[in-house]
C-alpha cells in the first residue's frame, strides 16, 4: 500500500499557513508531505546531484501546471481537460525510464527521443503524483486506488483554494479511512 501525503503550495499560501496545513495533515492522518519547489535538473550530471543531496531520497514530481506558474513560456493555456489528458500521457512516457528502458515517444503531445533515467544512483526513485479530483469520495477513492495498483509507493494530494480545513476534514472522515487496509 502506498504512503499517503499532502502536496503543500508554497506559491499559494504564507508561511503560517503552511504550517497550519502541516498541522491539518498530520492530524487528518496523512503520512507526509511534499511542500513544491520548482527545480528542473538540466542535465544527467545535475539529476545524480539531486540524488546524492537527497542521500537516495529524491522524488519526481509531476502535475497538470498551473497558469499562475506556467503562463510565462508564452504558450496557450490549454483547459484542464487537456493538460489532464498531456499529465496522463507524460506519467506513462516518464515512468518507463524508472524502470530502465530507454525510450523515444511521438505523440500528439510529446515528442521526446532517447530518454533515460536521470537519477541513476540506485534505482529506487519512483514518481510521485499528486492530485485533485473534486468533492466525489468515490472518485478520490478509485482515484488514489489506481495510482496504488500501478505501483506508486508514495501519493500526495493537494488542495487548491482557500477551503483547506474543509478539505483535510474530508480526508480524515471519508477517504483515508477507505484507504486503510
Amino acid at each position: 500500500m502506498p504512503e499517503y501525503g499532502c502536496f503543500l503550495a508554497c506559491e499559494e499560501f504564507r508561511p503560517a499557513e503552511l504550517v497550519e496545513q502541516a498541522r491539518m495533515a498530520e492530524q487528518a492522518g496523512f503520512q507526509s508531505l511534499w511542500i513544491s519547489d520548482h527545480y528542473h535538473p538540466w542535465n544527467d550530471a545535475q539529476g545524480e546531484t539531486c540524488a546524492v543531496m537527497t542521500n537516495g531520497r529524491f522524488r519526481l514530481g509531476v502535475g497538470s501546471g498551473e497558469a499562475l506558474n506556467e503562463h510565462i513560456l508564452g504558450h496557450v493555456w490549454p483547459p484542464a481537460s487537456v493538460r489532464l489528458e498531456m499529465l496522463e500521457k507524460a506519467i506513462l512516457i516518464t515512468r518507463r525510464p524508472f524502470n530502465g528502458e530507454e525510450i523515444s515517444h511521438y505523440g500528439s503531445h510529446y515528442r521526446v527521443e532517447l530518454v533515460t533515467q536521470f537519477c541513476k544512483g540506485g534505482g529506487h526513485a519512483k514518481p510521485v503524483m499528486g492530485t485533485v479530483c473534486g468533492d466525489d469520495v468515490d472518485e478520490h477513492v478509485a482515484e488514489l486506488n489506481a495510482f496504488a495498483e500501478a505501483g506508486f509507493d508514495r501519493v500526495h494530494v493537494s488542495q487548491i483554494g482557500p477551503d483547506q480545513r474543509g478539505f483535510f476534514d474530508f480526508y480524515r472522515t471519508k477517504v483515508l479511512p477507505q484507504l486503510q487496509p
